[in-house]
């Protein structure tokens, strides 16, 4: 997962010691948008890496589901 200042970075945070916040560009929803994006893209990892635990079981099935599941609330806003 990228760090928290990294997606500060890709949501628009400039280190400007001499401007404020609000003119630095930086887009807090943005920011937020990403952080959400990349939590859920670590637990769906999670499923994933359980799914490969037990291959051939109807647990892969589940985990994939799950994981599947927890992408597509990141479309969700």
């Amino acid at each position: 997962m990228k760090s928290i200042i990294e997606l500060a970075k890709q949501a628009g945070y400039q280190h400007l010691p001499t401007v404020r916040l609000a003119y630095s560009g930086f887009d807090l929803k943005r920011f937020a948008d990403l952080i959400r994006a990349a939590a859920l893209e670590e637990a769906a990892g999670v499923c994933e890496t359980n799914a490969d635990r037990w291959p051939g079981t109807s647990k892969v099935y589940a985990a994939m589901e799950c994981a599947a599941a927890i992408r597509a609330l990141k479309e969700k806003t």
